[in-house]
């Protein structure tokens, strides 16, 4: 499955190049996807229906619009047509403005992908460019206070025979969302865990399970929390 957004108007794609970024698109059309990976965590407990857990994403954005072409000070088209360029990961820069000029922007590194140009060779010409963003972009101006600030979940290692992990991240000051064990849910708890219960503890960034069920080699901990 996948989540996708479509804007028409007034959008600008810019790349960061020594120092600056520099804008290279004025777009007529931009596609920004979020396509999921989903690994099942079907136990016991769920019923007659399979349940699934949220896992990798990919993110990758087309952007089909005006650009320049002629040489100058400005960065082209032609100078991402460079195999130096095409070869290594760029920082880009999307700008959305509101019709009450408020700026939303989506920035990180990504790859060029797909990218073609077409029309007179005069001082504008139509092309379109594919970005396959390394990770996940980061969004800014974003101010929806109903919306948890919710983090990339972690997969963290295990110690065969031990019973806890830790992380530094996992302090007091984040919100613990779901814990999973081996793809099988646990359930919060303020004492001894047992069983598929899980005993989160801020003071040492430690996630402790049942004692009597030590981790086997290999064992992943995926966590989702937010700040």
């Amino acid at each position: 499955m996948a989540q996708e957004a479509v804007w028409g108007q007034d959008v600008v794609l810019s790349i960061y190049v020594g120092g600056s970024y520099y804008p290279i698109f004025c777009a007529t059309d931009c596609t920004y996807q979020c396509a999921a990976e989903f690994i099942e965590k079907t136990g016991p407990e769920s019923g007659g229906a399979r349940q699934w857990m949220r896992r990798l994403e990919e993110h990758t954005s087309t952007v089909t619009g005006l650009t320049k072409i002629e040489n100058g000070t400005t960065v082209t088209f032609f100078y991402m047509l460079q195999l130096a360029v095409r070869r290594a990961a760029q920082t880009f820069k999307m700008t959305f403005t509101n019709e009450n000029g408020d700026e939303y922007i989506i920035n990180g590194e990504g790859l060029i992908g797909t990218m073609g140009i077409n029309g007179p060779a005069t001082d504008w010409s139509n092309a379109t460019l594919e970005i396959r963003w390394n990770g996940a972009p980061d969004l800014t101006l974003i101010t929806d206070p109903t919306c948890s600030n919710i983090q990339e979940p972690l997969y963290l290692t295990t110690t065969p025979g031990a019973s806890s992990v830790s992380n530094i991240l996992l302090t007091s000051s984040v919100t613990i969302l779901e814990v999973q064990r081996e793809g099988i849910g646990h359930t919060k708890t303020t004492g001894t865990p047992v069983n598929r219960e899980y005993k989160f503890t801020s003071a040492t960034n430690t996630i402790s399970f049942d004692s009597s069920i030590p981790f086997m080699t290999g064992e992943i901990i995926y966590v989702l929390y937010a700040t």
